[in-house]
């Protein structure tokens, strides 16, 4: 059984790492009823505010998959670049996350909830399980 402080740490990587890529693309819905409902997303017009945040969701967790192939070659063919790959792609997370929050319209969303944390949620993701 393993004990101790590096125990904690490792459990503590790997909640952080799940929340940042998987927990926030499968719970999208609670982000899309928001944006729907509060300003100034639901200020524009209302259809295509609200298809453009159910874009949000599916964009990031398919980039997730979809990006699996070249992660792992890359990870694969150097792969001394993994722990940078895992580096970057925590940076890559918290910049997505901090973008969002000063976000004005739904285009904005899609690039950094959709793309950017999309990509680099695989990339925190694959690199962590090397």
């Amino acid at each position: 059984m393993d004990k101790g402080k590096h125990a904690w740490l490792f459990l503590t990587a790997a909640f952080a790492i799940e929340f940042l890529t998987i927990g926030q693309s499968f719970s999208y819905g609670r982000f899309q009823s928001h944006y729907t409902t509060h300003a100034p997303f639901a200020s524009s017009s209302q259809s295509s505010s609200s298809s453009f945040a159910a874009v949000i969701g599916v964009l990031n967790q398919s980039l997730i998959l979809i990006f699996l192939p070249l992660v792992l070659y890359l990870a694969r063919r150097k792969p001394g670049y993994a722990r940078w790959m895992a580096t970057v792609g925590l940076l890559g997370c918290i910049v997505s996350n901090i973008a969002s929050s000063f976000c004005t319209s739904t285009m904005q969303l899609v690039f950094t909830q959709g793309v950017l944390q999309g990509v680099s949620g695989k990339i925190l993701s694959f690199t962590n399980g090397i």
